[in-house]
């Protein structure tokens, strides 16, 4: 169901409804954007001015967010990405959406997308390349990084037109993934039934723990998308360039690593 800025109701005294609530109302502060068919010469405008440099090429700086590492098993990771990913679009696209309330199938979060089909399609095909990675490469630390860009025309020749991307945005997400623990033979029924049982609850109030964890990430995101707006560049109307990259089974973490910030200062 389409939802706008105008049905988000009052605030609720739950943490997790209320990030939602934050979420919309952050997202909608830029000015004549979101889902309020605003006219789009003012959104133009608006996006120039949060620019600051009117339709002149720019030499943008490159802001990066390092979220908080967030330790957890192959099994939540889908749920994780998606929560994490979708936040940062929601603050980050300026077309005109329709945002819907998603609610995580492993935690008691609820977060926004923008209701945008090509984009959660394009995000759970990056996450299931990482599990894919994750599956390889068992008990690794790693990081998934959505990077905005913008792109200009490179040394134009004769016979080739290059461009080059500038980017302006990155977001790193640090996740380390560990193998559940396994649980050995009991020789008693009874003392299998009460390790099984303290399994359980120990998993259970670790999922909590992750799932407060997250909150705190996503609080992360609102605080740095609502303080960083000077450096985004003056394109409206559309979503931003981007692209998610994930680690490669030929790389190492450190190697990856080294490869993102090499484009970030060649940029």
């Amino acid at each position: 169901m389409a939802v706008s800025c105008c049905s988000v109701g009052p605030t609720c005294g739950s943490g997790t409804h209320l990030s939602v609530l934050q979420l919309r109302l952050l997202r909608f502060s830029y000015p004549d954007f979101g889902e309020r068919g605003g006219d789009r010469s003012r959104a133009s405008a608006a996006a120039a001015e949060v620019g600051g440099r009117g339709d002149r090429p720019v030499a943008m700086n490159c802001e990066t967010c390092q979220l908080k590492e967030l330790e957890l098993e192959q099994d939540e990771i889908k749920d994780v990405l998606r929560c994490i990913l979708h936040t940062i679009f929601f603050h980050r696209t300026l077309t005109l959406v329709r945002p819907k309330d998603v609610d995580c199938d492993l935690f008691e979060i609820t977060y926004v997308q923008c209701g945008l089909p090509d984009l959660e399609k394009e995000v759970d095909e990056k996450i299931n390349q990482f599990i894919a990675w994750v599956e390889k490469h068992p008990n690794r630390r790693s990081q998934v990084c959505l990077s905005f860009f913008d792109e200009k025309n490179k040394n134009p020749s004769w016979f080739t037109s290059k461009t080059e991307r500038i980017y302006w945005e990155q977001w790193f997400i640090n996740l380390h993934v560990i193998s559940p623990k396994g649980h050995g033979k009991s020789r008693s029924s009874k003392a299998s039934t009460s390790i099984r049982g303290k399994a359980l609850e120990e998993a259970s109030s670790k999922r909590a723990a992750l799932g407060l964890l997250i909150q705190e990430v996503l609080f992360q995101i609102i605080n740095f998308a609502n303080e960083k707006k000077d450096h985004i560049p003056p394109i409206s109307d559309r979503i931003f360039n981007h692209e998610i990259s994930i680690p490669s089974s030929s790389d190492s973490v450190f190697g990856w690593n080294a490869d993102v910030l090499r484009r970030v200062l060649n940029s």
